[in-house]
């Protein structure tokens, strides 16, 4: 049975921040080279759990991501961390529908 989450307002001022500068916006070749970067989802709280039903796997309680996505984030480029931004505003949106 998954854990009943209210997301922290941390996340979601992160969340609308992100959104706000386009940051989650297509990224050119040349910017995505240069090593523009986005702000990590992590708000410091980490503590691993079933957050919703889906995804079955178990989540970060603090920024939604899962395990591989958390592993991946300080290597990945640019698009990866769109990616991973996206699949977390998914996460909150219902998370907060619920």
């Amino acid at each position: 049975m998954p854990t009943s989450v209210v997301p922290a307002r941390a996340l979601l001022r992160l969340a609308d921040a992100v959104q706000r500068k386009g940051l989650l916006q297509p990224i050119a070749a040349e910017s995505a080279a240069a090593g523009s970067r986005l702000p990590s989802p992590c708000i410091n709280v980490c503590t691993m759990g079933q957050v919703m039903a889906e995804p079955i796997e178990p989540l970060c309680q603090g920024c939604l991501r899962t395990l591989p996505e958390i592993m991946e984030w300080g290597g990945a480029v640019s698009s990866r961390q769109q990616a991973i931004w996206r699949d977390v505003l998914q996460r909150l949106q219902m998370l907060q529908q619920h």
